[in-house]
């Protein structure tokens, strides 16, 4: 497959050495300004005007021994850029790497996990609201069923108030069940 990357290979002075195709495309710069004995600094002042913070990162970057920086191209794109030193040569090899899709995906799970969370903050107020007014009148409606059981002397309406009695403990334990 056809790499991605952009590949800038630089010596000691900043001097372009090699570089491919795909570095041109991600830079957004001419062919011109990316030919052997080019350097970095020509690169870096035409990319100046269009993202100050892509030119200095480029610049930083070039010119460490192991270097790291992400900065945009001055749209909506993020360009990541490392560098690593040929120690034998003295040369740089600095790799350009788009990663808009990977930055829009770590911004769409942010942003996935805060409504998540929302959610999970309403539901528990939700619960917490509801279990409370449940609870309040179920609670009521037992200790009358159980204070009414205690009154009565007719056998018949005592059944009928213990079912009540039952009825609303069973419900209870649904409500604390559920909630």
């Amino acid at each position: 497959g056809a790499v991605h990357d952009g590949i800038l290979l630089t010596d000691r002075a900043g001097a372009i050495i090699s570089r491919n195709r795909s570095l041109e495309t991600l830079l957004k710069v001419p062919e011109l300004l990316l030919k052997p004995g080019s350097t970095l600094h020509d690169v870096a002042e035409h990319l100046r005007g269009r993202s100050p913070a892509l030119a200095d990162a480029l610049l930083e970057v070039a010119h460490s021994a192991d270097g790291t920086a992400e900065a945009r191209d001055g749209s909506d794109r993020w360009l990541y850029l490392r560098s690593a030193e040929i120690r034998e040569t003295g040369q740089t090899v600095t790799v350009v790497t788009d990663t808009t899709v990977r930055r829009d995906l770590e911004e769409a799970l942010a942003q996935a996990r805060d409504q998540a969370e929302d959610a999970a903050r309403a539901k528990s107020a939700f619960l917490a609201t509801m279990s409370h007014e449940i609870r309040t009148p179920m609670n009521g409606i037992v200790s009358v069923a159980e204070m009414l059981e205690d009154s009565i002397y007719d056998d018949d309406q005592r059944s009928l108030v213990r079912i009540i009695r039952n009825s609303g403990d069973v419900l209870q334990s649904v409500i604390n069940d559920i909630l």
